[in-house]
């Protein structure tokens, strides 16, 4: 009983001849495409997964070591000068001076001077790591016509608090 086309054909046509028909051996391509993909989809999910695992890992050591030197910056800050001790301060550094020199409160400011803002007693502090020196302190000025939470027009007092 014919179970394919060319089965049908062979004994439909060959019936008659000596020859024998020998058909050739089907290679099983599609069982070794199936295991190089399956190989190829593990091996993008472990990659994968591994770069996952390595940003998380990472961002959070990173974020440790930012908050171990907050802490720190804010215990030398807190030896020259009464801070807040409720409320935990935003921190920036000045990276550019250059574009802060038409706002008072950075006109001495320097590259790498750390601000502590503390948003809740609005005062900011101007605070050079290098000397270990308050710069200034200033009020902020909250700015109630537009979206930002603080004015960077700062009025500024000087301290001369860090000896």
């Amino acid at each position: 009983m014919p179970k394919t086309k060319i089965d049908k054909f062979v004994n439909e046509h060959m019936k008659d001849s000596s020859m024998e028909f020998v058909k050739p051996p089907v290679k099983n391509r599609s069982s070794k495409r199936w295991l190089k993909l399956t190989l190829l989809i593990i091996g993008v999910v472990v990659v994968v997964g591994a770069g996952v695992w390595l940003f998380i890992t990472y961002r959070d050591k990173k974020s440790a070591e930012q908050q171990a030197d907050n802490k720190a910056l804010i215990a030398k800050v807190y030896k020259l000068i009464d801070l807040p001790q409720n409320e935990t301060p935003t921190i920036a550094t000045v990276s550019d001076k250059s574009g802060l020199t038409n706002q008072d409160f950075f006109s001495t400011a320097a590259n790498g001077d750390k601000i502590l803002i503390y948003a809740g007693y609005k005062m900011a502090i101007l605070y050079r790591p290098s000397v270990n020196k308050i710069i200034k302190v200033a009020p902020l000025v909250m700015d109630t016509n537009s979206n930002s939470a603080v004015n960077t027009n700062l009025n500024s007092n000087t301290a001369n608090q860090g000896q």
